[in-house]
């Protein structure tokens, strides 16, 4: 559900990496190696996550693209903020946990008139939990009321072109990948299943894996991929971290049942692991042991497949950023993996839970493991702000990283999500010594803002011995600007290389 790789822009960057990794706009008509594959903007997902974002979900208003088709939405559909159907999703929120992959779960369940095309009795076999409580069928009832009160076919079909551009940046990006097949070596072929990528126009940074069982048994996979990065285009900019959220989100499809059957043989290790990382795994929205335990074998496949796709340094990379995630046994499970796919058949997958179990309890028996470094470039060791804060003073007028050790001062990849989550900036970056690099920036009030340091494309803030550092997220929301006070004006291009 998370993302573990954000796709990621490069701004300001210098020192050998380019923007020539950055996807083309392709014709639309580009056809995928995996013919099973298809790409396809879902006008459900969207209409539910767009509710969401009305009835103030953080997570479909949090680091979600400042684009054109945003600005049109909210100013299309400001006037129906107190609508029944948005009333209710607030309600489903605050009195269900309704939130995340829910909406969209119930979206991909829905046909073209917003019917379900699954009875909810009895339940769906792979429709979202939190709906089986909520007033489910009356939520639909204002959704289609919405739907025909606000216009949204209207309005989507103004954006049918935007939508078909980014649906040709995807197939770009995943025109060479066998994702499929790949699984089908390690599951075993799903007869009949169907794979639909769904690029998300409101799910900002987060991505989802959701899946629909028809009346006949058909098993769908329509994993959605937010989207966390534009260009001046306002598309998408896609690279090889966001292959890998589609590995992880397709991998949910596959890993959540297997080890919810085998919930036994994860237990003890899973739950004596959990009790060690309780704190961040229920900030990551994972708040007990078995989703603990599905995210860590879904972790583990997106690392496998890095490395069988991408390559040693990519595999590093994705289990690096999994350990900064908190998953400090992902190199073993990715491991176990491997090993049990050598020497059993596809889809004979049954006794891998156990194994599974057995990584984690390893693990949370030596703690200590967690302290063994498995990247040997720097490390962010502090920033101003710290990730995370609240209420930053909008007056501060530089971010400043301070690394573990001495670092060459004439490179660096300061790296951008979103535009409009990127501090606009004042001057070129610097170093102010060799373990700390500064990034000057004129910041709103009351905005959210995310960056990174390097990022899995772009890695030119090296160590004096040439090894990248680590990738690191900086996010933080600033405070209200004092009354009668002006920040300065921001630079018009980005600063300049040295």
């Amino acid at each position: 559900m998370r993302v573990l790789i954000a796709s990621a822009l490069l701004v300001v960057n210098c020192g050998g990496d380019t923007k020539t990794d950055a996807v083309v706009a392709p014709d639309a008509a580009v056809a995928l190696a995996d013919e099973r594959i298809e790409v396809e903007v879902d006008p459900n997902v969207e209409l539910l996550g767009l509710l969401s974002r009305l009835a103030g979900y953080p997570e479909y208003n949090e680091g979600v693209p400042s684009t054109p088709f945003i600005h049109a939405a909210d100013a299309w559909f400001e006037t129906f903020a107190d609508h029944d159907a948005v009333l209710t999703a607030h309600g489903n929120r605050t009195d269900h946990q309704v939130g995340f992959n829910a909406p969209a779960s119930l979206a991909v369940h829905l046909d073209s008139s917003l019917q379900l095309r699954v009875p909810l009795s009895p339940y769906p076999e792979r429709l979202d939990y939190r709906w089986r409580d909520a007033p489910t069928s009356e939520f639909l009832e204002e959704v289609r009321r919405f739907h025909r009160d606000a216009d949204f076919g209207g309005f989507w079909r103004q954006w049918t072109g935007y939508s078909e551009q980014v649906e040709g940046r995807y197939r770009e990006l995943f025109a060479e990948q066998q994702l499929i097949e790949w699984f089908d070596n390690v599951f075993g072929e799903v007869d009949g299943a169907t794979y639909v990528i769904r690029p998300g126009l409101f799910e900002g940074r987060h991505n989802y894996g959701n899946s629909v069982r028809t009346p006949d048994g058909t098993l769908e996979f329509h994993p959605v991929l937010g989207i966390a990065s534009v260009d001046d285009e306002a598309l998408p900019v896609l690279d090889q971290g966001d292959v890998l959220l589609a590995v992880h989100e397709i991998a949910h499809v596959y890993v959540n049942p297997l080890f919810e059957a085998h919930a036994a043989d994860l237990e003890v290790g899973a739950s004596a692991a959990f009790a060690h990382v309780a704190d961040e795994m229920r900030r990551r929205a994972y708040p007990n042991w078995q989703y603990m335990a599905n995210e860590s074998g879904v972790r583990a496949c997106e690392v496998l497949y890095a490395q069988n796709k991408f390559g040693e340094k990519a595999a590093e990379v994705a289990l690096v950023l999994n350990r900064k995630a908190g998953f400090e046994w992902i190199g073993p499970m990715s491991e176990a993996l491997d090993k049990w796919i050598e020497t059993h058949d596809a889809g004979d997958m049954a006794g891998f839970p156990a194994v599974a179990g057995e990584v984690m309890a390893e693990w949370a028996a030596d703690p200590t493991r967690a302290a063994v470094p498995t990247w040997r470039g720097p490390k962010v060791v502090k920033t101003i702000p710290e990730t995370g804060a609240a209420e930053v003073s909008p007056l501060i007028d530089e971010i400043r990283v301070e690394f573990d050790q001495p670092m060459r001062t004439n490179s660096w990849s300061w790296v951008r999500h979103s535009d409009g989550n990127f501090p606009n900036t004042m001057d070129s970056p610097r170093f102010l010594s060799d373990q700390v690099a500064v990034l000057p920036v004129r910041l709103e009030a009351n905005h959210y803002y995310q960056l990174s340091v390097n990022s899995i494309t772009y890695r030119s803030f090296k160590g004096l011995s040439g090894e990248s550092a680590v990738p690191y997220v900086i996010e933080f929301t600033t405070g209200t600007l004092p009354d009668g006070v002006e920040p300065p004006a921001s630079m018009t291009e980005p600063p300049p290389n040295p």
